[in-house]
C-alpha cells in the first residue's frame, strides 16, 4: 500500500518530514477533513500460527505418544523478521481514531488485516474496539485509490472471508502437523527411513493440497509405467468425384463391443487388426458393396467463434508461463506483480474471475482506441456493440474481483516499448485479450459431407475462414492462441451436391495409442485446475468446478516449488519426474483417500465457503477435523489409518534408497576398509574418519586410543592456500568399489592448474591412508 500511496499523492501533498521507514504520513483537505493519515504496510503476513512447542514444551520432540497435537486455543505469533514493523503497526492502531483495511480484497488479504487487528487488540470476537473500514479497489492507479478512499466500506464481509481463511489455515495446520509427524515416525520405526530434519536430502511431510498435487504426478507416472503400446485400425475412404478427390471417416453404427476391456460399451469404429476391418467391409450390415458411394448430405453453414475469455490468473500463468519459460509462481511474482503494483498498468492479477463489471466495461470502451494503438491497431479496426456481451460482462460475478485487464493508466507507445521484455509481453497480451471484446467475431464457413457407401456412412468436414475478426489481434503473437483456440479442420472442400455419385476406395488405416506424456509445469497446473475429472460424485464435481480445482491460482506455483524442494519430484528439461522418495510416499498413502484424493479438498471447500456466506461456523468445521484426528473416535482416524498404511506397504523396491538416505542422515560417506563401520566428516573438518576413530574431547584429554585407526585428509593440491576440499560425493566414490573420483578440474599445482582423478591408497612407509592423484594427460594444461 505504501507504493500506491506514494505514487497517488503529488509531491506537494506528501510532507517529507512525515515519511518514515515503514509508513507514510500526510494531511490533505480532500481526505477525511484534513486529518493526519498514516499508511503503514504489513509486508505480507506478519503473523503465523504458533508451533507445537510454543504451546507445550513436550510437543517439541517428535513422538507418536503425543499425537494428535491439538491446542486448546489456536494463537498467533509475530514472525521474527516482522517484529519491528508489527510494533509500529500496533502503536499507530492505538493512536488512531479509525483504521482502514487496505490489504488485497481476497480471503488472504482479509486474513492478514483480521489477524493483525486481533493481535493488536482493536478487534475481538465481540467486534471492533475502534472504527474499522475497508478500502476496496482492484487497481492501484491514483484515480481509483482516491475514489476508494472516499467510498470506504464496512468490514462485515471481509471478517467472514478472514474467518474462512483462518479456519482453513488451522485445519491445514492440524492435518499437516499431525500427519507429517506420524508418517515420519512410523517410517523410521518400521523401515528405518530417517531423513535429516533440515530437509536438505528430502522431507517426509503431508498436506491436504501438496500430497494430492504429488499424486497427480504419481498417477501420470503409473500410466507411463504401465503403458502397453497398442495398435488399432480405423476405416478411411477416398472418394473420386468429377470435381476432385475428398476423404471421409467411417461413422460407427450403434453396436456394442463384443469382447475386450470395452465389452458392452458403444463401438467407436476401431478394430484390433487390419484383417478384422477387411472382413467387416464385406459385411452387408456394416458396408457391403464398397465400390460406389452417394452424397446423402451436404451442408454449408456460416459459423462464428467467440474469442477466449478475459484473463484470470490461471490463464495468465499457463499461457504466459509457457511463452516466457517461467513457472506459475515466477509469472505471478515477477511480471504480473510488477505490472500491477509498481507500474500500475494491469488490475489485480490474483483474480480468479474472467468477468468485468459494466462500469469497467464502459471505461475500457473509452480506452479501447488508445489501447489498440499500443498493439498496432487503430480505432477503425474496432467494433462497439450496442450492449455488453454477457460472455465478458457480469456485475454479480465481478463483484469482488474482475478479470485481469489494463488499468486506466495508459502509457505511451515509447513507454511500452521501453518495458523489460517479460513485462512487455504480459502487458501486450492483456491488452490483446481485452480488445477481443471490441473486435468482430471470427467467422468461417463450415462444410459437412455425408457419403453413403453400401450400409456405411462417412463424414467429411472442412472450414474456410471468411472473416478473421478478433483473431487478427494475434497474427503476430500466434503463441498466445496455443491451447485457447481449438485446432480447426481448416481445409476447403471441392464443390459437390446432394445425390452426387462417387467412386469409393476404402482403406483400413493404422493408428497407435499414444504413451501418456510426462507432466510439465503447464500440464500439471491444468491438472490441478481440472481435478474434478478424477471425482465420481456429481456434487463433489460441481464443488471442485466452482472452486476451480486444487489450491488457488496464486498458490499452485508455490506448491510445485515446495514438492521440488522436498525432493518428491525432479524437474529435467521442463518435465516432471517422480523421485524415489515421492514414489515411497505415494505408495504408502495411496489407499488413504483423505490424503491422496481431491475429494477432501472439495468437501472442505464446500464447508469453508459456507463460513464466508455466514451459514457455517469455524467451531463446527473444526469439530469434524478433531474427530478425524481421533478425538472421540478411536477407530478409522488419521493415526490409526497411517499405521495401517505403513504396515501394508511393501518397501522392498526402496531398500537401496532407504540405506542411502539413512547413511546421509547419519553423515555416513562409506564403509571403513578396516572395520566396516561408517566413515564420516565432522563439521568443517578436513579429515574423513571411521566412526570408531572419532574421540570426544573428554576421551582425548583422558589419553584414550581410538578403536580404529582409519582416517585420511580430504584436501588435494600442491599450493597450501589453494587446495581443493573433496565433496561428499567424491569421498563416497573413494570408499566405494569404484575406488576413485570422477575427473577433478583445475587442481592447483606448482606449474599451474591441472586435471586429475583422486584415489585412496595406503602409504606403508608412513603407515597412513592418503589421497593420491592420477593426472589426466589429455585435459591437463602444460
Amino acid at each position: 500500500m505504501a507504493l500506491a500511496a506514494d505514487n497517488t499523492l503529488s509531491a506537494t501533498q506528501l510532507d517529507e518530514k512525515y515519511k518514515k521507514q515503514g509508513y507514510i504520513q500526510f494531511k490533505n483537505a480532500a481526505y477525511h477533513n484534513g486529518e493526519l493519515i498514516t499508511i503503514i504496510w504489513a509486508q505480507g503476513h506478519m503473523l503465523e500460527l504458533k508451533e507445537p512447542e510454543d504451546y507445550k514444551a513436550e510437543w517439541k520432540e517428535w513422538r507418536l505418544d503425543t499425537l494428535p497435537i491439538i491446542p486448546e486455543k489456536f494463537e498467533y505469533k509475530v514472525m521474527t523478521q516482522k517484529e519491528r514493523q508489527f510494533k509500529k503497526v500496533k502503536d499507530f492502531f492505538e493512536k488512531s481514531r479509525m483504521i482502514v483495511w487496505a490489504t488485497d480484497i481476497d480471503r488472504e488479504g482479509s486474513h492478514i488485516a483480521y489477524s493483525i487487528s486481533l493481535m493488536t487488540g482493536i478487534l475481538d470476537q465481540e467486534g471492533p474496539k475502534k472504527m474499522i473500514k475497508s478500502l476496496w479497489v482492484d487497481e492501484l492507479t491514483p484515480t481509483k485509490i482516491q475514489e476508494g478512499v472516499k467510498k470506504l466500506r464496512e468490514i462485515d464481509y471481509r471478517v467472514l472471508q478472514a474467518i474462512e481463511a483462518q479456519t482453513r489455515a488451522i485445519a491445514d495446520w492440524l492435518l499437516g502437523m499431525n500427519a507429517s509427524r506420524a508418517l515420519s515416525l512410523l517410517l523410521e520405526d518400521k523401515i528405518g527411513l530417517k531423513l535429516d530434519r533440515s530437509g536438505k536430502d528430502g522431507k517426509i511431510a503431508v498436506g491436504r493440497i501438496k500430497t494430492v498435487a504429488l499424486f497427480l504426478i504419481y498417477l501420470r507416472e503409473l500410466a507411463i509405467r504401465d503403458f502397453v503400446p497398442t495398435t488399432y485400425w480405423e476405416l478411411e475412404a477416398t472418394f473420386e468425384h468429377p470435381n476432385g478427390i475428398y476423404k471421409g471417416n467411417y461413422i460407427p453404427i450403434d453396436i456394442p463391443y463384443s469382447k475386450g476391456n470395452k465389452k458392452g460399451e458403444p463401438w467407436e469404429g476401431d478394430c484390433p487388426t487390419k484383417e478384422d476391418w477387411e472382413k467387416l467391409i464385406q459385411n452387408p450390415k456394416i458396408i457391403g458393396d464398397s465400390n460406389k458411394g452417394v452424397i446423402v448430405e451436404h451442408e454449408v453453414e456460416l459459423k462464428e467463434k467467440r474469442p477466449p475469455r478475459l484473463y484470470c490468473l490461471d490463464s495468465i500463468q499457463e499461457e504466459l508461463g509457457r511463452i516466457l519459460g517461467l513457472t506459475a509462481k515466477e509469472v505471478l511474482e515477477g511480471p504480473c506483480q510488477e505490472l500491477y503494483e509498481v507500474r500500475k498498468l494491469i488490475t489485480y492479477p490474483r483474480s480468479l474471475s474472467f468477468y468485468i463489471s459494466r462500469e469497467r466495461y464502459e471505461t475500457l470502451k473509452q480506452q479501447a482506441p488508445a489501447l489498440a494503438r499500443l498493439v498496432g491497431f487503430s480505432e477503425e479496426d474496432l467494433v462497439f456493440p450496442e450492449r455488453p456481451d454477457g460472455f465478458f460482462v457480469n456485475d454479480k460475478k465481478a463483484a469482488n474481483h474482475s478479470a485481469v485487464v489494463p488499468t486506466t493508466l495508459i502509457p505511451t507507445e515509447e513507454e511500452v516499448e521501453a518495458l523489460p521484455d517479460a513485462l512487455k509481453i504480459v502487458y501486450k497480451a492483456v491488452i490483446r485479450r481485452t480488445l477481443t471484446m471490441f473486435f468482430p467475431k471470427y467467422q468461417y464457413e463450415q462444410t459437412t459431407i455425408i457419403t453413403q457407401v453400401g450400409a456405411g456412412r462417412f463424414r467429411t468436414a472442412g472450414q474456410v475462414p471468411k472473416n478473421p475478426g478478433w483473431q487478427v489481434l494475434f497474427q503476430d503473437s500466434a503463441s498466445l492462441l496455443d491451447g485457447v483456440i481449438e485446432e480447426s479442420e481448416a481445409r476447403e472442400l471441392i464443390k459437390v451436391q446432394t445425390n452426387d455419385t462417387v467412386t469409393s476406395h476404402l482403406v483400413p488405416v493404422e493408428r497407435h495409442v499414444k504413451k501418456p506424456p510426462r507432466h510439465t509445469n503447464s500440464t500439471w497446473l491444468r491438472a490441478m485446475r481440472t481435478a474434478d475429472r478424477d471425482l465420481d460424485d456429481e456434487e463433489l464435481i460441481a464443488i471442485m468446478k466452482q472452486i476451480k480445482g486444487l489450491g488457488t491460482a496464486a498458490t499452485r506455483g508455490a506448491i510445485l516449488d515446495e514438492i521440488v524442494v522436498n525432493k518428491w519430484v525432479i524437474v529435467k528439461q521442463g518435465k516432471i519426474y517422480l523421485s524415489e522418495l515421492g514414489w515411497l510416499i505415494c505408495e504408502t498413502l495411496k489407499d488413504e483417500r483423505v490424503l491422496s484424493q481431491p475429494e477432501t479438498t472439495a468437501i472442505w471447500e464446500q464447508s469453508l465457503s459456507k463460513i464466508a456466506e455466514g451459514t457455517n461456523t469455524q467451531e463446527k468445521f473444526l469439530r469434524n477435523i478433531y474427530r478425524y484426528l481421533g478425538i472421540e473416535n478411536p477407530h478409522n482416524n488419521l493415526i490409526e489409518n497411517l499405521i495401517n498404511a505403513v504396515d501394508r506397504t511393501d518397501y522392498t523396491p526402496f531398500q537401496d534408497f532407504i540405506e542411502q538416505a539413512v547413511a546421509k542422515a547419519d553423515g555416513k560417506l562409506g564403509n571403513c576398509p578396516l572395520c566396516g563401520k561408517a566413515v564420516k566428516v565432522l563439521g568443517k573438518s578436513k579429515v574423513a574418519q571411521c566412526e570408531d576413530n572419532i574421540l570426544s574431547k573428554e576421551e582425548r584429554e583422558a589419553g584414550a586410543t581410538p578403536v580404529c585407526s582409519f582416517n585420511f585428509w580430504i584436501t588435494v593440491g600442491f599450493i597450501k592456500d589453494k587446495k581443493k576440499t573433496l565433496t561428499k560425493k567424491q569421498i563416497s566414490d573413494l570408499l566405494s568399489d569404484k575406488g576413485r573420483t570422477n575427473l577433478i578440474k583445475n587442481i592447483e599445482g606448482k606449474y599451474g592448474p591441472f586435471d586429475a582423478y583422486a584415489y585412496l591408497s595406503f602409504n606403508e612407509e608412513k603407515g597412513i591412508y592418503q589421497v593420491n592423484l592420477e593426472v589426466d594427460k589429455a585435459t591437463s594444461k602444460k
